[in-house]
């Protein structure tokens, strides 16, 4: 994902990307919910369009582009292992950095098990928030 520009505190906002049916069932509607909860970065893996991200036809495909790019939205493609270029380009900085460590010996400072326990939480609680805003404790 691209860098995060610092905020005027000088800490970099944190960029999370979510799966779209998990603002919404409606596709539209989840989209302009990402837009309102400032979620720049789409997960995508059903219920685009009333379908499963590998049974979009072309013209389907399309229209969803279309409506994602009209809200300034952009797509990670992390949940949907079936596309497995899309999956690790989203994660790919992540292994890399992991790989170097390992070759060189070192510990890995990306990508740690504390990252993903963070992440998880963030995920749960947006899971079972049903659309609400969810308060998450370390």
């Amino acid at each position: 994902m691209p860098s995060a520009e610092p905020t005027a505190g000088g800490a970099a906002p944190v960029r999370l990307t979510m799966l779209s049916s998990m603002a919404d069932p409606d596709f539209e509607k989840a989209l302009d919910r990402h837009v309102r909860w400032r979620i720049r970065d789409l997960d995508l893996k059903d219920r685009i369009l009333g379908q499963g991200l590998l049974d979009l036809t072309a013209r389907e495909a399309e229209r969803a582009a279309e409506l994602i790019r009209a809200r300034g939205l952009s797509v990670y493609c992390l949940s949907t292992l079936e596309n497995r270029v899309l999956f690790t380009q989203g994660m790919w900085g992540e292994m890399m950095h992991f790989c170097e460590c390992a070759l060189a010996g070192r510990p890995a400072s990306r990508g740690t098990l504390e990252l993903a326990l963070e992440v998880m939480r963030v995920y749960e609680a947006a899971l079972l928030s049903e659309g609400r805003r969810a308060l998450v404790e370390n």
